[in-house]
C-alpha cells in the first residue's frame, strides 16, 4: 500500500469514528456508509462528516456555539417550544448517505446573484429535494435540508425565533423550475432557460445509483458567462411603462419567470410565442407595435 493510500484510509477511518461517536452508530456501520457509492459525491467532493459535525456548532446561523442545539430534525428551535427530546433521530444506518445526497441535490443549482438575500424557504426546498431523491431517500427533514445547505456554504437568512424555517440562498427561478418538474399535478415548464445546470447530471447519476450501475465521473460545472438577449431585455425593461406595451412587457416577464414560454430573441419570435400560447388580436397588435419601436431604436 502506498503512503498516499495509507493516509487516505487513515483519514476515512477517522471520519467514520467521528461520525459513529456523534450519531451513536456502530463504527463499522459508519465506515460502510462513508464507502457507499452514494456518499462519494455525485456532483462535487465527498462530504466530510467532521465538517458536518462542526457546522452544527460553529455556523453563524445554525451553530450552537457551545450552548443548546439550535438546529434540530424539524428545523430551527422555536422560542417557547419544548425541545427537551433528542435533537436528531439518527438511525445509524444511512444518516450520512442521506446528507450526502441532499448536499449533491443542492449542488445542482447555480449561484445566486452576489449579495442577494436568500429567497427559497427551507420547507419548500426540502419537499423539492425529497421528491428528486425519492428512489434513494424516502424522507428529507427540514432540519437536514438546512444542515446540508449550511455545510455547503449556502447563505441562510438570520434565525427567526418564531419559525423552524429559514430562507436559503438558492436561485428562486431555478428552484421553481425543479419543483414544477417533480411536484405531482404541477404545470410542467414549457421552456428550459431556468433549468438548473446540474439537473441532468444529477438525474443520470441517481438513475445509475438506483440500478446498481457504475456511476459516471463526478460532474464539473462549467462557468457560464451572462448571456445578453437584447430584444428580450429591452422588452422586460418596458414593464415600468403605463401603456399597452408596458402591460405586454409585464405579462412577458411573468411568463419567462414561470418558464411558461421561451425567450424571444427577436420581435418575430415574440409573435411566434404569442401564436403558440394563444392571444387576442389586440395583444398581437401591441406586440407588433413593440417590434416596430424596437427596430426603430436599433
Amino acid at each position: 500500500m502506498t503512503s498516499t493510500n495509507h493516509h487516505r484510509d487513515r483519514e476515512l477511518q477517522a471520519e467514520a469514528r467521528a461520525w459513529a461517536t456523534f450519531t451513536g452508530a456502530n463504527y463499522t456501520a459508519a465506515l460502510r456508509q462513508l464507502n457507499t457509492p452514494a456518499a462519494q459525491g455525485l456532483l462535487g467532493p465527498r462530504v466530510s462528516p467532521r465538517h458536518l459535525i462542526a457546522t452544527l456548532s460553529e455556523h453563524p446561523v445554525i451553530g450552537s456555539r457551545g450552548g443548546e442545539a439550535v438546529l434540530r430534525e424539524h428545523g430551527m428551535t422555536v422560542s417557547g417550544q419544548n425541545d427537551d427530546g433528542p435533537a436528531w433521530a439518527f438511525n445509524g444506518h444511512d444518516d450520512f448517505v442521506q446528507l450526502a445526497l441532499i448536499t449533491d441535490t443542492l449542488r445542482m443549482f447555480g449561484p445566486v446573484v452576489h449579495g442577494a438575500a436568500p429567497e427559497v424557504g427551507s420547507y419548500s426546498a426540502k419537499h423539492t429535494v425529497e421528491r428528486i431523491l425519492h428512489d434513494s431517500v424516502s424522507y428529507v427533514s427540514n432540519g437536514r435540508l438546512i444542515w446540508a445547505a449550511a455545510a455547503l456554504g449556502l447563505t441562510l437568512s438570520p434565525r427567526e425565533l418564531d419559525s423552524p424555517n429559514v430562507k436559503i440562498g438558492l436561485p428562486p427561478l431555478e428552484h421553481n423550475y425543479a419543483r414544477s418538474l417533480v411536484t405531482p399535478g404541477a404545470q410542467l415548464p414549457s421552456a428550459d432557460h431556468h433549468r438548473p445546470a446540474g439537473y441532468g447530471a444529477l438525474t443520470l447519476r441517481l438513475q445509475q445509483l438506483a440500478a446498481g450501475q457504475p456511476i459516471d465521473p463526478r460532474w464539473i460545472p462549467i462557468a457560464k458567462r451572462p448571456v445578453a438577449h437584447a430584444f428580450s431585455d429591452w422588452l422586460r425593461a418596458q414593464s415600468e411603462r403605463d401603456d399597452p406595451i408596458g402591460d405586454l412587457a409585464r405579462d412577458y416577464a411573468a411568463g419567462l419567470d414561470d418558464s411558461a414560454h421561451r425567450i424571444a430573441e427577436t420581435p418575430e419570435e415574440l409573435l411566434a410565442i404569442l401564436d403558440e400560447v394563444g392571444c387576442s388580436l389586440r395583444v398581437y397588435e401591441v406586440a407588433q407595435a413593440a417590434g416596430v419601436e424596437w427596430n426603430n431604436g436599433n
